[in-house]
C-alpha cells in the first residue's frame, strides 16, 4: 500500500511541474508576442512619420558657400558632434542615419544648414582631411616591390598610370631600362573607379613639429630632462640619462653639445626591440 502511494505522490508531483512548464511557455510566448507588437509599432510609427516628412527640404543644402561650417550655433554643434564620432565611434551608415534625423531637427528649427545624404560629401564639404589631418598624405603602394606614387583624383588620370613603372631591370653598360614592374596599382570596383591596392600614408614631419610647438606648455616639456636627477646613483633608465644625449655634437669643434645650443634643438631616437 505504500508503494502504491509513493507511486501516486510521484506522478502527482511530475503532472504539477509538467503544468508549471507548460505555464512558463505560454508567459514566454506571451511576452514575445508583445515584444514582436511593439516593434511593429515602432516600425508603423516610423513608416508613417518618414512618409510624412519633405525629403527635399530636409536634403535642401545652402548653395551658397556649402564648404563652410554653420554659423547657426545647434547645426554648428551638430556638425562638431558628427566630426568627433565618425570615424571611432560610428559606422559609415550610421553617419548617414545621424546626418539623415539630425537633418529633421534642423528642418523643424527651421534653420538652413543640411548635412548631405553621404558621408563622403560631408567630409569633402567640411574640408575635414585638410584641416583636421593636415601634413598627411596618402599614396598608392605597389604590393610587389613597394614603390609609391601620387594619387591622382580623377578616374581617368589613375587609368594613365595604372601599373608600377619601378624598373626592375637596367642595363650595366647602356644603363637602359629592360624591364618594369608592371605590377596593377589599382583594383575596379562595380562602379568602374580605380581604387588602390594598396596605400601608404606619410605624415610630415615639419608640419607636425609645428603643431607641436604650438601647444602650451611644449617647450617647457621638452626640456624637463635638464632638471631630472638619476633615480638611483650608477643606473641609467633613460636615454636622457646617458653620457652621449648629454655630450653629442653635431661638429665635435662646436663649442658646447647639440643640446645646449638651444632649448629648442631635438634629437629622435630609433627604439628597437
Amino acid at each position: 500500500t505504500s508503494k502504491i502511494l509513493n507511486l501516486d505522490n510521484n506522478i502527482e508531483e511530475e503532472i504539477e511541474a509538467e503544468n508549471i512548464n507548460i505555464n512558463q511557455q505560454n508567459e514566454q510566448v506571451e511576452d514575445d508576442q508583445e515584444a514582436l507588437d511593439e516593434e511593429g509599432m515602432r516600425n508603423t510609427f516610423l513608416f508613417f512619420f518618414l512618409k510624412k516628412l519633405n525629403f527635399d527640404l530636409i536634403f535642401s543644402v545652402d548653395t551658397k558657400n556649402p564648404s563652410l561650417f554653420p554659423s547657426e550655433p545647434v547645426a554648428y554643434i551638430f556638425v562638431m558632434l558628427l566630426l568627433m564620432m565618425q570615424g571611432k565611434y560610428l559606422t559609415l551608415e550610421g553617419c548617414e542615419v545621424v546626418m539623415f534625423f539630425l537633418n529633421i531637427v534642423l528642418t523643424y528649427l527651421n534653420l538652413e544648414f543640411r548635412f548631405p545624404k553621404k558621408l563622403s560629401t560631408f567630409i569633402t564639404r567640411m574640408k575635414f582631411n585638410e584641416n583636421v589631418y593636415k601634413g598627411v598624405k596618402k599614396y598608392v603602394a605597389c604590393k610587389s616591390c613597394h614603390s609609391i606614387y601620387e594619387i591622382p583624383e580623377n578616374n581617368s588620370d589613375r587609368s594613365v598610370h595604372a601599373t608600377c613603372r619601378f624598373a626592375s631591370r637596367i642595363s650595366s653598360t647602356s644603363r637602359l631600362v629592360l624591364e618594369r614592374c608592371n605590377t596593377d596599382l589599382y583594383t575596379v570596383s562595380r562602379s568602374g573607379k580605380l581604387n588602390p591596392t594598396m596605400t601608404f600614408v606619410y605624415n610630415s614631419i615639419i608640419t607636425t613639429l609645428r603643431q607641436f610647438f604650438s601647444r602650451k606648455n611644449f617647450m617647457k616639456e621638452i626640456n624637463s630632462w635638464r632638471k631630472r636627477k638619476l633615480q638611483k646613483e650608477g643606473y641609467v633608465f633613460d636615454v636622457m640619462d646617458g653620457d652621449v644625449w648629454k655630450s653629442f655634437k653635431i661638429d665635435k669643434t662646436d663649442n658646447v653639445p647639440f643640446v645646449d645650443a638651444s632649448n629648442s634643438n631635438l634629437m629622435l631616437n630609433f627604439n628597437l626591440d
